[in-house]
């Protein structure tokens, strides 16, 4: 038993933080899997096992959604945040868990040959973001959470760093392919699906960016009252 349950008892207040933090962590999971797809996407069996993972989170996520949901209709007011801002939290979080399910998705229904230079490091910087949303929420899901503030937006700057890099990284995707069309060479369903695929990733870095954005509102709003 923690030290705040200790305190303060099986609080619903203290569920809820346990819950939404067990989001974040099923959405880096899901991220870690889709990183080691992309990085092993020649070996069929290490494909088969992260599509099956990030599949299962996806579920387990949705599950954690409606728990929380559940929670939030029992606590008239939380001594965290806004039953407002939780829902707002939740719902990112679990269009980060979809998205990964939508790039297996792309992967496997256009049965790629292979990944591009781009999607993998996309795959990295994804999973870099998954470790600092983790890392930021084990500090804002917990009770006097105002103490971490420094140390919140030290993750906050950092995830708003790794979505500049994947602009930069989308940009030459974009660039590779808009070639091999003055190239002569027309393209096919596939390099459209790895470019789409591509696009999704960004997508849910932008997603991370949505999220650190509501988390900063909470921290600066808190200062400001």
């Amino acid at each position: 038993m923690s030290i705040f349950s200790k305190l303060l008892g099986n609080s619903k207040d203290l569920k809820l933080m346990e819950l939404v933090s067990g989001l974040a962590e099923k959405g880096n999971s899901s991220l870690t899997c889709l990183e080691q797809l992309l990085t092993e996407y020649d070996n069929d069996d290490v494909v088969k096992t992260c599509c099956f993972r990030i599949q299962n989170l996806e579920n387990e996520g949705d599950e954690l959604v409606q728990q929380i949901i559940e929670l939030l209709n029992e606590i008239s007011i939380t001594s965290w945040v806004s039953h407002e801002m939780v829902l707002r939290l939740i719902h990112v979080l679990d269009d980060i868990l979809d998205n990964s399910q939508s790039i297996v998705r792309y992967l496997e229904n256009y049965r790629l040959s292979k990944v591009t230079n781009e999607m993998v490091l996309l795959g990295k910087i994804l999973r870099e973001g998954g470790s600092e949303l983790v890392a930021m929420m084990s500090l804002f899901c917990c009770a006097n959470w105002q103490k971490n503030t420094s140390s919140i937006l030290v993750h906050i700057r950092k995830i708003r760093d790794l979505e500049h890099q994947g602009d930069f990284l989308k940009a030459q995707g974009l660039h590779t392919l808009l070639n091999l069309d003055e190239g002569g060479r027309a393209l096919t369903m596939r390099d459209l699906a790895e470019f789409r695929s591509s696009e999704k990733m960004l997508e849910t870095l932008e997603l991370m960016t949505d999220y650190i954005h509501l988390s900063s509102s909470v921290v600066h709003q808190c200062f400001s009252d």
